[in-house]
């Protein structure tokens, strides 16, 4: 009996490649996430992408303006100067582990109103009892909107119920000093106010007409200065000089509003000039 032969059997060995699993999708959102025309809009992860191989992640930004997508965006950024009030923008990011795109991740934002800036001045320069008060405001808008503005009004740091840009003449006086607070508006936000301030300053007093008596006169005649119209918007005691000229030379000057004959002869000529003063 021939002995039986035990051969082994051949081992099937099975290798097996590990399969690319895709990244997992990121967590985002927008910075800020109530962005105003001047803000520049950022991608921020809140977690970092996740590989269960562990392969290093990429990701693209793909960013839509109101629906749109903008293809010329391809960063994690867009500057402020693409935006617009009322547009909505929304990111889409999408992970990529060298081989496989991973579940892309969404991001919106809604570009809200961003308020008006100001500036006013109060004039005129020197202003005086005589001259009306006028807060010129003037504002920029980041969005184009129409900016109004309201007024408020202090005398001598005492609020008051004036709430137009021109204070009359009639209600200013010497010394006071007047601030307008203008605060702009947008139709939506207000802006943050701006003031100016300014001081009265004294008016000059005034003399309408004067007179000189007797007429016709001669040389023993005692010539009199009489003035009318003496006024100061101040309410400032008003001193009168009277200067007295014969021939166009100037013979008298001060106080005294009469002139004798003994500073003058037959054909002269005489004239007179008044000039008011108050203490300032």
């Amino acid at each position: 009996m021939r002995p039986s032969l035990l051969l082994p059997l051949p081992v099937a060995l099975l290798a097996l490649a590990a399969c690319n699993a895709p990244p997992a999708a990121p967590e985002i959102v927008i910075n800020p996430g109530e962005p105003r025309t001047d803000a520049d809009l950022g991608v921020v992860f809140l977690a970092l992408t996740t590989d269960e191989n562990k392969d290093e992640v990429s990701h693209t930004f793909r960013w839509f303006e109101s629906g749109t997508l903008r293809s010329d965006l391809t960063t994690d950024t867009v500057p402020a100067a693409e935006t617009d009030k009322g547009e909505t923008w929304k990111v889409v990011v999408t992970p990529n582990d060298g081989e496989l795109d991973g579940e892309p991740a969404e991001a919106e934002v809604l570009i809200l109103d961003t308020e008006p800036v100001a500036s006013v001045t109060l004039g005129p320069d020197g202003a005086a009892t005589d001259d009306d008060l006028v807060a010129t405001a003037t504002a920029e808008d980041i969005d184009g909107d129409t900016v109004t503005f309201s007024y408020a009004w202090t005398r001598d740091g005492q609020a008051l119920d004036w709430t137009e840009a021109t204070v009359p003449a009639a209600q200013t006086a010497h010394g006071e000093t007047w601030e307008v607070t203008a605060t702009p508006n947008d139709g939506e936000l207000a802006g943050a106010p701006v003031t100016a301030s300014i001081t009265v300053g004294n008016t000059l007093p005034t003399v309408e007409s004067v007179t000189l008596e007797p007429a016709p006169a001669y040389e023993d005649s005692l010539l009199v200065a009489t003035a009318f119209g003496v006024d100061d918007l101040d309410d400032d005691a008003v001193a009168l000089t009277y200067t007295w000229f014969v021939n166009d030379t100037d013979v008298q000057s001060g106080e005294d509003d009469t002139l004798t004959g003994a500073l003058f002869s037959k054909h002269d000529l005489v004239r007179v000039e008044v000039t008011p003063a108050d203490s300032f």
